[in-house]
């Protein structure tokens, strides 16, 4: 069976496709890092919409900066170098999205005190 894809779906199903197939898209590997996570930080199930809101920022930056300087007819290393700017921006700001949410998380865990004299370490 030959298809194309969803132009031929009515537009009723075709915003609802996409909208599940992007969530999908953007909550899977949170999702996986969150069954790892769970087992060592208390509350960690805000992980998988830090890492939806990390992915959905960053795509923003690399279309922002990838769009404007794309244009038909470009050498071959330079439309390679504007892709690669729009990557190291697009990392860059989900590493921000996810480091910040990360540390906030981390600060957010149970202490325990310290026993500094069973240690053997004074002050």
């Amino acid at each position: 069976m030959v298809t194309n894809g969803l132009a031929g779906w009515p537009p009723l199903l075709v915003v609802p496709a996409i909208g599940a197939g992007a969530a999908v898209m953007v909550t899977a590997i949170g999702a996986a890092q969150w069954l790892v996570l769970r087992r060592h930080l208390a509350d960690a199930g805000g992980w998988i919409e830090a890492t939806a809101v990390a992915w959905l920022a960053g795509l923003t930056v690399l279309t922002a900066v990838t769009t404007p300087l794309w244009q038909p007819g470009q050498h071959a290393a330079l439309t390679v170098a504007i892709g690669v700017l729009g990557g190291l921006g697009m990392a860059a700001t989900m590493a921000a999205v996810t480091g910040t949410f990360l540390v906030w998380l981390l600060r957010a865990q149970p202490h325990q005190p310290e026993n500094r004299i069973r240690d053997g370490m004074s002050g």
